[in-house]
């Protein structure tokens, strides 16, 4: 795994995951990753675990997948995250309340989850523009 921990930009977009990325699939990539795109994966399920130990990613891309929920813990380690895309994973309904529990400097999420998701703490949000920031 020592060939991947010079890695800063992890382009996945247009893969077929589905159900399969492994809970530990990104070890050994976190220490120098910036950016993470899953986009257009057929991402349908992701593990709480799947992110730990992204530390220094500071954008991500989930959008244009099939998910329908994500675990509450799943973002823990993103602790330099600004960029968040969810958009266009339509069956995705709800976020989980703690989702965005940690402090973040700036962040931007976008989604198509509808205007009652929660927002707790700092977050604000807009219904309808689905663009969520937390101070």
């Amino acid at each position: 795994m020592a060939l991947f921990t010079q890695v800063v930009e992890l382009d996945l977009q247009g893969n077929n995951f589905g159900e399969r990325i492994s809970p530990k699939a990104f070890v050994g990539v976190g220490e120098r990753l910036l950016a993470l795109n899953l986009e257009w994966s057929n991402v349908t399920r992701l593990s709480g675990k799947v992110f730990r130990g992204l530390k220094a990613v500071r954008n991500m891309s989930l959008a244009e997948n099939h998910l329908h929920r994500l675990p509450s813990a799943i973002f823990d380690d993103l602790r330099s995250v600004e960029r968040l895309k969810l958009a266009g994973n339509s069956e995705l309904k709800d976020l989980p309340r703690r989702l965005f529990r940690n402090q973040y400097a700036s962040l931007q999420v976008r989604t198509s989850v509808s205007a009652s998701t929660p927002r707790s703490g700092g977050e604000t949000g807009k219904a309808g523009g689905r663009e969520f920031r937390a101070p």
